[in-house]
């Protein structure tokens, strides 16, 4: 169990929940983990960018882990809203690569980010929302601007942006 943090480039940080046994549930101490990396990114100068995801296939995250103990006091909900980013404005942008299962705080967590891209739409593992990647096709008839992406993002695409 553990929030990861890694570098695709100088300017583009990768943060990883991973938790898989648990759909990616994230523990008191994961999310005071995730609420400090959020500090330190926006005071890291050559960061410019963020992905956060989650590990496996299975689940990007599904919120909190409530096996423990679930009392929560007014520290421990700043602790949680900070790490959920809903209270603070962030300087960086924010990418949420959503791989499977997104529910409960994992969802409050991905739609607090700037962009969202999702894998394949899986009603066959219960999904009931499909949140395929999305481009805006700017030669279409405005009201069909938005239409469904096939394939991967071209690759290099994240170095372009950032």
């Amino acid at each position: 169990m553990e929030i990861r943090l890694t570098r695709h480039s100088r300017h583009v940080a990768i943060v990883t929940v991973d938790n898989q046994p648990r759909l990616n549930a994230m523990t008191r101490q994961m999310l005071s983990e995730l609420g400090h990396l959020w500090d330190e990114l926006e005071h890291d100068r050559d960061c410019r960018c963020i992905v956060l995801t989650g590990a496996g296939e299975r689940a990007f995250t599904v919120g909190a882990d409530v096996t423990g103990d679930l009392s929560a006091g007014p520290e421990v909900a700043r602790m949680v809203n900070h790490a959920l980013l809903k209270n603070d404005a962030y300087s960086k942008p924010i990418i949420t690569a959503v791989n499977g299962d997104c529910v409960g705080g994992g969802l409050e967590l991905m739609l607090s980010t700037d962009l969202r891209a999702a894998g394949p739409f899986r009603p066959d593992r219960g999904q009931v929302v499909d949140l395929s990647v999305r481009w805006l096709d700017d030669q279409a008839d405005p009201a069909d601007r938005l239409r469904s992406r096939h394939g991967p993002a071209l690759d290099g695409a994240i170095d372009r942006c950032c």
